[in-house]
């Protein structure tokens, strides 16, 4: 069994339990930190394929105690993480295939107070790992991603197991304003309790990205509708459903005025959508009631 700790958005820690339940990964969840998640699983694989979450990383070491000064980062970092690299190195090549000429790059998140900075970490672990392996930094990009936290009194350091962060599912977002994060919609959709064989709505669909979290549930929809004013959003939202959705339920995409939807009365069995805000997108609360009592009358 390995350790590994899963950084999500607060908020989404259900729609991790819930996944883990339901995909039967034989994991456990070990307790939980500031936006992230620790749990120990027999195999790192199934773990990149959750939705919920932003990141996994390999647990490398975590201790707690006072921080005061940059050289207690680096004897920890020196005398704890630097022996355990090599088995962590040797589970993402296991989840990516070999590679010649590996990567790294340090990524430090501080806070508190400290006489050193981020970057200070960051360049002194560097030079360690660097003299240790003889990896090249790449600061854009890079095989190998260490997570460092450093805390008042914590420190923790991981390394991070996909080569993308997993809210980025690769949709297209060319021309959105304030495309929604995919873990937000999935959390969304759980709230809601997908069923098998519903008739679902999303009357300002954007990009779409509540639709196509919506037929990665294994409960498929029946008819999945999805709208928007924007004829460019519509044509956007095609092109993602028929790039990442396709086969997964009929789908169909309608230009049209969320306020004045052309459906039935009580035809649709669930809806969830993205209301705009923000003084960017110039919208008032006018709209928010027009919208949701024209989503009364359908349900």
């Amino acid at each position: 069994m390995g350790r590994y700790f899963l950084t999500l958005l607060d908020g989404l820690q259900f729609a991790l339990e819930e996944e883990i339940s339901e995909r039967a990964l034989g994991a456990w969840i070990l307790s939980e930190g500031r936006g992230k998640v620790f749990i120990e699983a027999p195999d790192p694989k199934p773990l990149l394929a959750l939705r919920s979450v932003e990141n996994v990383f390999r647990l490398i070491s975590w201790r707690r105690g006072r921080v005061e000064e940059l050289s207690q980062v680096s004897g920890w970092f020196e005398g704890e993480c630097l022996p355990k690299i090599p088995e962590a190195v040797c589970e993402w090549l296991y989840l990516h295939g070999p590679r010649e000429g590996l990567t790294f790059k340090i990524a430090c998140e501080r806070s508190g107070e400290h006489p050193f900075k981020s970057p200070d970490v960051e360049r002194a672990l560097g030079e360690i790992v660097k003299r240790r392996f003889g990896w090249p930094v790449r600061l854009k990009s890079p095989d190998l991603t260490f997570r460092v936290e450093v805390r008042e009194d914590e420190l923790l350091c991981g390394l991070r197991l996909s080569t993308r962060p997993l809210h980025d599912r690769g949709y297209e977002r060319s021309g959105t304003r304030a495309p929604l994060n995919p873990t937000i919609a999935h959390g969304l959709l759980r709230l809601l309790g997908p069923r098998e064989g519903e008739a679902f709505c999303d009357p300002m669909c954007g990009s779409g990205t509540i639709a196509l979290e919506r037929l990665w549930f294994p409960q498929r929809p029946r008819l999945l509708l999805c709208g928007d004013l924007d004829e460019r959003m519509c044509l956007l939202c095609s092109r993602n459903v028929k790039a990442f959705g396709a086969g997964r339920g009929a789908t169909l995409i309608v230009r049209w005025d969320a306020g004045r939807l052309p459906l039935k009365s009580g035809m649709i069995d669930a809806l969830a959508c993205n209301l705009p805000y923000g003084r960017r997108l110039g919208l008032g609360p006018s709209l928010y009631k027009t919208v949701l009592c024209e989503a009364a009358r359908v349900l």
